[in-house]
């Protein structure tokens, strides 16, 4: 059985929307905070949500200090907020992914 790959992370509270490549999601009884101790290479682009490095097509600054990051997801892509005081970690931790 192959493992399917966690595209993004989005969490609601206590609960944590576990999005997968293919399309698919799950809900997690767990908080956001806890379910990236599993998922270490994440980048928390929010407070409510962080994307695999390896599914991130791009991102963009569409205004001063207003970023998305374009996910690819199933068949198609979703883009997310980049919080405002995020921007510049997120985008030196793209480019270091870039890196590697």
């Amino acid at each position: 059985m192959l493992k399917k790959v966690v595209a993004y992370l989005s969490g609601y509270g206590n609960y944590t929307y576990i999005n997968y490549h293919d399309g698919s999601r799950i809900l997690s009884t767990l908080t956001l905070s806890r379910v990236l101790e599993q998922h270490t290479h994440f980048i928390r682009i929010h407070k409510h949500a962080a994307v695999n490095p390896d599914c991130v097509k791009h991102w963009r600054m569409m205004k001063k200090k207003h970023s998305t990051v374009i996910v690819h997801f199933g068949d198609s892509t979703h883009e997310l907020d980049i919080a405002r005081r995020r921007v510049d970690t997120v985008k030196a931790q793209l480019d270091a992914e870039v890196v590697e």
